[in-house]
């Protein structure tokens, strides 16, 4: 070994390899430092790092292949050999790596994945009006709802893209990590009188290359316009390797409207309709789109949305708000039967109009079987499947939506809600903290999030805990104080708070009531029972309403002790419901009912009628109930206990 070491000291190999690494340390580190500007790809990196290192090698037998001292230079095929090696790697680095000279052919190799995100189109009319926005808006709505229903690609979501429109966005590399994107479509739109102009670049998620670009500048047309979007989605389908099926390219091809004018005024109501614009003057452009041209089918299927939000309003107007809609619904199925917009628009209609909860879920199966990427069939089944008791299959569509959708505040709630019913409060917990995260001023989000620490587990120590982490970003409602000594049982104190500010006994509110009901206070409940049904009588109410008020009415003569009026409200409640079944009445009425029973002592009958209430699915939830005092006289029941059991909740 020592004879070893000599040698190599006296060939100075280690002069060798110091002499390449001072020429070859320095060329690593400026690409290391100067990648990012450049927009190299990691594949780039990687390869000056294998030649670099096949440089050092080299360098090293070349120090020993020379021999004894004073045979150390280098002769002309040896450097050539060397500089070659640091040549290739930088100059592999600036054929591959930079982003002007990237080729579309080159990007499949860095494009591992299907998953693509269209960023929102940027306005660049020169008139810079309400229109024009609307317009470009409409556009990339389009194309992300085309390219959302081919096979093989899983497209972002409108919600979760929203956030980067505008030019003062994070770099392409960001946006595409915090969406989970390979791959990302920007682009502009001018809208100039007759003409219509649209550039876009598809960029490679992870370095920010450019794949492909493209501009065109055509006389406007609906034709124009949609050739445009088609060619857009041939260009990624191929890219991405996922060719387009004969289906998808004919379904792509289709033109909905030959009118300009009717599909600018869809384009503005569709906008305005499902991202948070007026109802009336979204319908009122769709109204117009089909003035315009009555065989519109994805116009027809796009009123759904404002009509029914409009009918749930409730009112003496929700009847032709629902008429409305089944004409919107059969014009749309005459034309277009098997449109997805069409399907959706008929789920919908059952949902909301008909509560048809078993037919809205086949319309949207046979959606899912055919588009499983449509966001809002997703969020739709997901809420159906809530609706009817199956919260597995509501957490399972609702994580697929954010896989798709992934800053999609609605689906991290329903997530939640569906996870808390099961039991699963870390779980809930989790998605309710990313609702929040994403939308840190909504009030509504940390109520949710205060509940989650008090169930399923009646964790009051949590709850303050959560409390007072929050105390200093919202202000904090007095309810969470209250809900907390709720549990507790801190009945007294709570009534003699009451009582300080001068709610006494005959206040008519059945929170009090309730106080006195389980703080064994008979007569004051009695007498609080009484005036709150005193009230209700006399309080006007919308004919809709009135299931939903005569279910209150019931609970507070339930306080008052009246059974038998109490029994009369709740069949007249459901009585009612037949009349008029737009009302929001059907889910409570049950849970009074179960009051209704176990005020009596009836526990078998209370059971009965709290399973037929969470087969529904309305709150208070099973885990709620798991806790809360009103139920304390079922906690040994077996039938209660089971019920429980099968949402994942267990007595404490």
């Amino acid at each position: 070994m020592p004879g070893l070491i000599d040698r190599v000291k006296e060939r100075r190999i280690g002069q060798w390899i110091l002499a390449y690494l001072a020429v070859a340390v320095p060329i690593w580190s400026v690409v290391e430092v100067l990648g990012d500007r450049w927009g190299l790809t990691p594949g780039a990196g990687r390869a000056l790092d294998v030649v670099l290192m096949v440089g050092l090698l080299v360098a090293a037998v070349l120090g020993w292949y020379h021999g004894e001292k004073g045979r150390q230079r280098v002769n002309a095929p040896e450097a050539v050999l060397l500089l070659g090696l640091v040549g290739a790697g930088v100059g592999g680095v600036l054929l591959w790596g930079p982003l002007k000279d990237r080729q579309p052919t080159d990007s499949v190799e860095a494009v591992r994945s299907n998953t693509l995100a269209i960023l929102p189109f940027d306005n660049r009319s020169a008139d810079g009006s309400e229109g024009a926005a609307f317009f470009a808006e409409g556009l990339h709505d389009e194309l992300l709802l085309r390219m959302s229903k081919l096979d093989g690609l899983e497209v972002i979501g409108r919600t979760s893209v929203a956030r980067y429109a505008g030019e003062d966005r994070p770099p392409n590399r960001d946006i595409a990590a915090d969406l989970g994107a390979r791959v990302l479509l920007e682009g502009s739109v001018i809208q100039s009188g007759d003409r219509l102009r649209m550039n876009v670049q598809l960029v490679d998620g992870s370095s920010g290359v450019q794949i492909f670009a493209d501009q065109w500048d055509e006389p406007y047309s609906v034709q124009s316009a949609l050739d445009m979007l088609s060619d857009v989605a041939s260009r990624i389908v191929g890219v991405l390797e996922s060719p387009l099926t004969p289906g998808e390219a004919t379904w792509l091809a289709e033109l909905p409207t030959e009118s300009p004018d009717a599909f600018t005024a869809f384009l503005e109501g569709r906008t305005l309709s499902r991202y948070g614009g007026s109802l009336e003057e979204a319908l009122e452009a769709l109204q117009r789109a089909v003035r315009l041209d009555p065989s519109f089918a994805q116009a027809w299927a796009a009123m759904i949305w404002p009509l029914e939000m409009s009918a749930r309003r409730g009112g003496p107007e929700a009847g032709r708000w629902h008429a409305l809609a089944q004409e919107a619904v059969d014009s749309a199925t005459a034309l277009a039967p098997d449109a997805p917009e069409t399907l959706y628009a008929r789920a919908m209609f059952v949902y909301f109009a008909e509560r048809d909860y078993g037919e809205a879920s086949r319309i949207l199966r046979l959606m899912q079987a055919r588009w499983p990427g449509d966001v809002d069939a997703l969020l739709l089944a997901g809420t159906l499947s809530k609706r009817q008791g199956r919260f597995q299959e509501c957490v399972q569509a609702h994580e697929r939506v954010l896989m798709l959708d992934p800053a999609n505040v609605n689906a991290y709630i329903e997530l939640a809600i569906c996870n808390k019913w099961l039991g699963r409060g870390a779980e809930a917990a989790t998605a309710q903290e990313r609702a929040i995260a994403l939308d840190p001023d909504n009030l509504a989000l940390y109520n949710e999030r205060f509940g989650t620490e008090i169930t399923p587990k009646g964790d009051t120590a949590g709850a303050r805990r959560y409390m007072e982490s929050v105390r200093d970003r919202v202000p904090i409602p007095a309810a969470w104080e209250t809900a907390i000594r709720f549990i507790a049982g801190d009945f007294e104190a709570l009534l003699a708070e009451a009582h300080t500010r001068g709610e006494g006994a005959h206040t008519a509110n059945e929170y009090l009531a309730t106080m006195y009901r389980l703080a064994g206070w008979a007569d004051s409940a009695r007498i609080a029972g009484q005036s709150l049904a005193a009230a209700l009588r006399s309080r006007e109410v919308l004919p809709a309403a009135e299931p939903t008020h005569r279910a209150s009415l019931a609970r507070a003569l339930i306080l008052a002790e009246d059974y038998e009026g109490a029994a009369a409200a709740l069949q007249q409640a459901e009585a009612l419901l037949e009349e008029y079944p737009d009302a929001y009445g059907e889910y409570s009425i049950s849970y009074y009912w179960a009051l209704f029973h176990l005020a009596q002592g009836e526990e078998d009958e209370a059971v009965r009628r709290l399973d037929e209430f969470w087969a529904r699915l309305h709150d208070p939830s099973p885990a709620w109930a798991a806790i809360s005092p009103l139920w304390t006289p079922l906690r040994d029941h077996p039938g209660f206990i089971e019920l429980l059991a099968r949402y994942g909740v267990a007595i404490q």
